[in-house]
């Protein structure tokens, strides 16, 4: 019993450490650095306690059968996937809880005995020696580990895998056994004895547990891509010893930090003369709030100075645009430099604005802010929108112009083939306009495109897009629109177009239209079938009598 007991134990333990692991790339290693501490000083409490169980002639320790074979595993296949650093945390960490943990049982067993007569029976009394041997061995142990994996890369590179992930195990087992029992035990009685039935363990142990890193190793390299990545024989020993380089670095950059903070407390007079003088809006922004602005900025946000002192920056701007600009300010906050961004607002007056806004990070009374440079851009953006619908639409209906509507349907065609989502094209041509114009003049024909443009826009939803293509032919892309809806919506326009005469200076004037209909198909290999499809509906349409829809009938693709 207790030997399934031991091993449901030490696979769920094994198991455990694993799959914390296999969560790094959603939690990252935070998580498995905490597991690791734990489970040592689960095998420190459990090796002081002495749990073990006696399997036959064999008898294993649980704190170095479950706990360190487990934590072997845990420095094995982080340093496998995740390099020399993040090996030297996990190690790191493992002998940081070695030594406290020791260290805790001390002081409570002291703290028991100056308090009362009853002892601390539940935690086990610490030995210096034994921990002490504990200690030193396992960073002997962790470092081998690595340098052994790589030896056996680099050296039988061509052996299977789960042969040089066995010997990588037992190497560092029969290692921790000599290292172990050597400074633990030397030169007790029993000595020897010791040493031969750790050995027999530690084998058992490894036979039990390589199968389960085997099993992960492969599973992450074959199933989720994950490269074993594979380092110089000895480049654990170079990552550890660049721990000090990396604290007088650490160092150095505090030092650093503090000199350039005593050099912006320093500068704050400074930024506060050139910004109330500046002719640009000036504020300095922190933990949200207006701690300072210029004349400008106040005359453009809030008209006095004492209304924004003190305010909420991003109430003063439209609800859609605040958690953008919240965004922005926390991150100018942290240090990181802006580009320059535009928010709109409604000012006191009631006219909409845009303010265009460039912000640096400062330190504002040893804390950091956001400076805030803002600008009026109202009349540029009104200006840039004009010329913006000049160059996208139809100077004469306000329909989107060719280009345009052509590039709105490339990016719905692309976005439909990739979310394999229908997408219907309509093409409509004004039948015998060429008559209204020769019989009526072109401005009489100029009412009847508007007109046309008129009706074909009605009840269509706000992600429709409807183009005049050229002369009296006229598009509407329909996303998300299979043939049956394409079809419906392409009977309802010429419908309306035919029962609604266009009111000119020359009277009422009938039109009607010739509509073609396509839907897009697996087999369109771009927008261009699409539209070939749409017109040769429209063509069919045409030749069927005019003042009809036709569809584009789909391709038949058994017959290749």
């Amino acid at each position: 019993m207790e030997t399934w007991v031991l091993l449901i134990e030490a696979f769920s333990v094994y198991g455990l450490v694993l799959f914390a692991h296999s969560l790094r790339r959603l939690f990252g290693l935070a998580h498995y650095y905490a597991l690791i501490g734990g489970l040592t000083a689960v095998m420190s409490w459990v090796t002081d306690a002495h749990v073990k169980v006696t399997v036959g002639p064999v008898t294993f320790l649980v704190g170095s059968t479950v706990f360190f074979t487990a934590l072997l595993l845990a420095v094995f296949v982080i340093y496998v996937f995740d390099g020399p650093k993040a090996a030297r945390t996990a190690i790191s960490t493992i002998v940081g809880i070695s030594v406290l943990v020791p260290l805790f049982a001390m002081v409570l067993h002291l703290q028991m005995l100056l308090s009362s007569t009853t002892p601390l029976g539940q935690v086990p009394v610490p030995s210096l020696r034994i921990n002490t041997a504990s200690v030193l061995t396992t960073i002997a142990d962790m470092v081998f580990l690595a340098v052994a994996w790589e030896y056996m890369h680099h050296r039988f590179r061509g052996v299977p895998l789960l042969v040089r992930t066995f010997f990588t195990l037992l190497g560092v087992m029969l290692l921790d056994v000599v290292l172990f029992n050597t400074g633990a035990f030397a030169g007790q009685p029993g000595y020897l004895s010791i040493l031969a039935g750790t050995f027999s363990e530690r084998v058992v142990v490894a036979l039990v547990a390589t199968p389960v890193l085997w099993g992960y190793l492969h599973w992450q390299t074959q199933h989720r891509g994950e490269p074993i990545r594979h380092q110089p024989i000895l480049a654990i020993l170079r990552e550890l010893t660049d721990v000090k380089q990396e604290l007088s670095a650490a160092q150095q950059e505090l030092e650093y930090r503090r000199h350039m903070m005593q050099q912006l407390h320093d500068s704050e007079r400074r930024y506060r003369e050139l910004i109330e003088h500046a002719l640009e809006g000036i504020m300095v922004v922190q933990s949200g709030q207006v701690v300072l602005a210029n004349p400008r900025a106040a005359q453009l946000l809030c008209r006095t100075h004492k209304g924004c002192l003190g305010a909420r920056f991003v109430n003063f701007f439209n609800p859609e645009e605040r958690e953008r600009l919240a965004g922005l300010l926390e991150l100018t906050a942290q240090g990181t430099k802006s580009e320059a961004d535009e928010f709109q607002l409604v000012d006191a007056d009631g006219a909409s604005r845009w303010l265009q806004t460039r912000t640096v990070s400062i330190d504002w009374r040893g804390r950091p802010a956001a400076l805030l440079f803002l600008a009026d851009v109202t009349e540029r953006r009104r200006v840039e929108q004009k010329l913006l619908q000049r160059a996208n639409t139809d100077a004469l209906t306000g329909l989107y112009n060719r280009p345009y509507f052509l590039e709105l349907a490339e990016r719905a065609f692309t976005d439909a083939a990739q979310r394999d989502q229908p997408l219907s094209l309509i093409t409509i041509d004004a039948d015998h306009f060429k008559s209204v114009n020769d019989r009526f003049g072109h401005p009489v024909g100029d009412t009847v495109l508007r007109h046309l443009a008129q009706l074909l826009t009605r009840d269509l939803r706000e992600m429709d897009a409807v183009g005049r293509m050229g002369g009296e032919e006229f598009a509407v892309l329909l996303p998300g629109a299979d043939m049956a809806r394409a079809q419906a919506v392409a009977e309802r326009l010429r419908t309306i177009v035919s029962a609604t005469p266009a009111m000119t200076e020359r009277g009422a004037i009938q039109l009607t239209v010739s509509v073609g209909v396509a839907e897009r198909k697996a087999y369109m290999p771009s927008l261009g079938a699409l539209i070939l499809a749409s017109d040769d509906a429209l063509m069919l349409a045409k030749q069927a009598g005019r003042d009809r829809v036709e569809y584009a009938a789909p391709v038949d693709s058994s017959a290749d």
